[in-house]
């Protein structure tokens, strides 16, 4: 949110920002901000090199009750801890060849957690390098546009998360080392990457996982130009192929009953998704992918699935949207055979299945039903949301947004039903920096979960503040 005359909006990414509008409007003025100083300087005019520099600085406090539902070998499911982090970065850019040079900082902390792994990787990450990472634009012959070379360090973030993001939730962000070659070709962004993700090292330098290479194409833009004269395109199309090679050094998941094994695995995802608005206040999302490959002697072919439709209802002050939403990720039937058990690759395995972060995409079928509106135009906003979890396959196991095992199958149950979950957030935005939110979420416990050993429902409760320049 800003002040009139400005365009501000900051990212998930930082280097997808645009500060150039400072250029005509003089941050002495009543539109100016107190950084504007700090995001537009021009070092180089001749050249057009100029340097922005900006911070975050997040904290959040996290409450459990019955943490994941209080499985078998939880010595104490009940925790209150607290979570900091702090990034801070450069962006150097030009109008020349070299494009861009972009250094991002991080720092995360962890105060008494003793849930489950304590204070994990994801949880601290002392002080490291998030990103590093140089632009090379190399333009191309008979219109064809140019070619953006980005190497070094850098996160990645594709389509709606479902399968690359830097996963923003956790205290210590998801990045890559490796090269990403960016073609903007009219309208189109494609995407040709190989790169190795970063293992985080909670009191050394951060490296990159040799025995993990991530590679693929990631292409998006518009389906069609049919939409209203002068407004967005409706319909958008992403199509991709993603690839993970685990060599044999690697552990690779069993996928039940979740031990782990150095077989080494090498899969591929392809898949789509289209999204766009339907007019009359309608919007969807659709996706779904297949997933083929190898885990050591082992076929692999899985599935995934998702989608949303959503209706805003126009002309009211508080822009109240309702959404349905259906999601899947495919189990395995025949545990002596292929694995048909779907793994998510490096998605924000957060929120997109319920905020207590229960389950993932894995063996699951999920419905949902949500509303959000803005109790305070651009102060308050309130979401809720509801779902309702089964497995995919009665075979397989539940697994949790790690990717590990919640229960394994063949323990009594025999049930598809895993559970429902209920969140509530609350997030109030002051002024350009300020956002606070506040999250409630309360998982049921369901038939399977009950009938193969013990379980409780789990409470969760957290309280958020960000402060961004």
């Amino acid at each position: 949110m800003g002040t009139a005359g400005r365009d501000v909006e900051f990212q998930t990414l930082r280097w997808h920002e645009d500060w150039s509008f400072l250029d005509n409007l003089g941050w002495e003025s009543s539109d100016g901000d107190l950084h504007d100083p700090l995001k537009r300087i021009h070092i180089w005019p001749e050249e057009g090199v100029t340097v922005s520099f900006g911070a975050e600085l997040r904290s959040r406090v996290e409450v459990f009750r019955n943490y994941r539902a209080d499985m078998p070998g939880l010595a104490d499911g009940d925790d209150v801890y607290w979570l900091n982090r702090v990034r801070f970065h450069a962006d150097i850019q030009s109008e020349t060849y070299f494009r861009r040079l972009f250094l991002e900082g991080t720092g995360a902390l962890a105060y008494d957690r003793t849930l489950p792994g304590g204070r994990r990787g994801q949880d601290v990450n002392e002080i490291d390098l998030q990103n590093a990472f140089l632009d090379l634009w190399v333009p191309l012959p008979f219109e064809l546009g140019g070619v953006t070379v980005r190497t070094g360090r850098q996160e990645l973030i594709f389509g709606a998360e479902r399968h690359v993001s830097p996963y923003d939730w956790l205290n210590s962000r998801q990045t890559f080392d490796g090269v990403d070659a960016i073609w903007e070709f009219g309208d189109w962004d494609i995407h040709t990457f190989f790169v190795r993700p970063v293992r985080m090292e909670k009191y050394s330098f951060n490296n990159a996982d040799s025995s993990q290479d991530f590679f693929g194409v990631y292409a998006t833009g518009p389906l069609c130009s049919c939409g209203p004269e002068g407004g967005p395109n409706p319909s958008n199309l992403d199509l991709y192929v993603l690839g993970v090679n685990q060599r044999s050094s690697a552990m690779v998941p069993v996928f039940e009953p979740g031990t782990l094994t150095n077989r080494g695995s090498e899969r591929f995802t392809a898949g789509g998704r289209l999204w766009g608005e339907l007019g009359g206040g309608f919007d969807y999302d659709i996706e779904g992918a297949v997933q083929v490959g190898e885990i050591g002697p082992t076929n692999l072919l899985a599935s995934m699935g998702a989608a949303e439709l959503g209706y805003t209802l126009e002309g009211v002050a508080t822009t109240p949207r309702i959404h349905v939403g259906f999601d899947y990720g495919s189990g395995d039937d025949d545990l002596g055979g292929d694995v048909e058990t779907y793994a998510p690759l490096f998605p924000n395995a957060h929120d997109q299945l319920g905020i207590a972060d229960i389950v993932s995409r894995r063996n699951i079928k999920a419905v949902s039903l949500g509303a959000e509106f803005q109790a305070v135009e651009d102060l308050l906003s309130i979401a809720a949301e509801g779902f309702y979890f089964l497995r995919d396959s009665t075979n397989d196991a539940v697994y949790n947004a790690d990717g590990g095992v919640l229960r394994a199958n063949g323990l009594g149950g025999t049930s598809s039903t895993i559970g429902g979950e209920i969140d509530l957030v609350a997030r109030m935005t002051i002024g350009e920096h300020w956002l606070y939110e506040l999250g409630y979420a309360r998982f049921f416990v369901g038939d399977f979960l009950d009938d193969s050993g013990t379980a409780d429902d789990t409470d969760f409760v957290y309280f958020a503040f960000r402060y961004i320049f």
